[in-house]
C-alpha cells in the first residue's frame, strides 16, 4: 500500500507550510508513519496534521509564528456527532514557543500520552 502523506507533499505556491513539512521530516523522518497521519492540510502561516485511528487528540495544528521564528502547535479532539452542533471541536492542549528542532519530539509526545 502507497503511503497516503506522498501525494499530499505541500506544493511550492505555501512556503511556509511546506518549510513546516521538511523541518518534521528532517527532525524525525518517520513522524508522520508514527502519528499515522491520514492527511496534510495546508493554512497561509501553518500545517495541520489529520491523524486517523481513535486517539484523545486527532488534529495537530502547526503555525508559524514570524515574528519570533517560532511555531505554536495547538492540539485537538474534533468529532462529527449525530445532532447538532454535528461537528465539535475541542482544543486538548496548546504549546506556544517552540523551536523548529523541538517540533517533532513535542508532537509526539502529546499524541501518544
Amino acid at each position: 500500500m502507497e503511503n497516503e502523506t506522498q501525494n499530499q507533499i505541500p506544493t511550492e505556491g505555501e512556503n511556509i507550510s511546506k518549510t513546516i513539512y521538511e523541518q518534521l521530516k528532517a527532525t524525525c523522518p518517520t513522524i508522520f508513519a508514527m502519528l499515522g497521519v491520514r492527511r496534510l492540510v495546508q493554512g497561509k502561516d501553518s500545517l495541520t496534521l489529520k491523524l486517523g485511528g481513535v486517539q484523545k487528540i486527532n488534529t495537530v495544528v502547526i503555525q508559524y509564528d514570524e515574528g519570533w521564528d517560532l511555531y505554536n502547535i495547538e492540539f485537538w479532539n474534533c468529532r462529527v456527532v449525530t445532532r447538532e452542533p454535528f461537528v465539535i471541536n475541542d482544543k486538548v492542549k496548546e504549546k506556544t514557543g517552540i523551536y523548529c528542532d523541538e517540533m517533532a519530539q513535542v508532537i509526539i509526545s502529546e499524541v501518544t500520552n
